[in-house]
């Protein structure tokens, strides 16, 4: 397996998986998080051709950023993968200065608190009816 940061070529591959996530554009937000300063894609692949997951990255600052969303195909769930490629994007981000990471996930996606929650992120707040249908809950970890 592989994590790098998404380059051109990765972007369509990765379209199909990102329409799984609930209120996120893959085809304008892909290409924004891999070109935009202050924005990074993180990829993982099991090969130089075969990518089965992302992470959308977002920098507050120097010593800060938040993690936006996080995706696995479909057909390579439950192997492992999200916590592989969540533990090496972390790694990289410390590596780079950050000190905290913030995500935010919405209070029914049971499946991602249980990721999160067992890779060191901490609750500190929830936002009531932050999405149209349900809460945010709010975590953090010191990298």
């Amino acid at each position: 397996m592989i994590v790098k940061e998404a380059e051109e070529q990765d972007i369509l591959s990765l379209l199909e998986i990102g329409k799984r996530i609930h209120d996120f554009k893959p085809e304008s937000e892909l290409p924004f998080y891999s070109e935009s300063l202050g924005f990074e894609l993180y990829v993982l692949a099991k090969d130089d051709e075969t990518n089965i997951g992302f992470v959308c990255v977002r920098f507050d600052d120097d010593t800060e950023a938040e993690i936006d969303y996080i995706a696995i195909d479909e057909k390579e769930e439950g192997k492992g993968y999200a916590t592989m490629l969540l533990k090496e994007v972390m790694e990289e981000l410390k590596h780079n200065g950050i000190k905290k990471i913030y995500l935010e996930v919405r209070s029914r996606n049971q499946r991602a608190i249980s990721l999160y929650e067992r890779n060191g992120f901490v609750q500190y707040r929830v936002r009531k009816h932050y999405y149209n249908d349900d809460d945010a809950l709010c975590y953090v970890k010191e990298a």
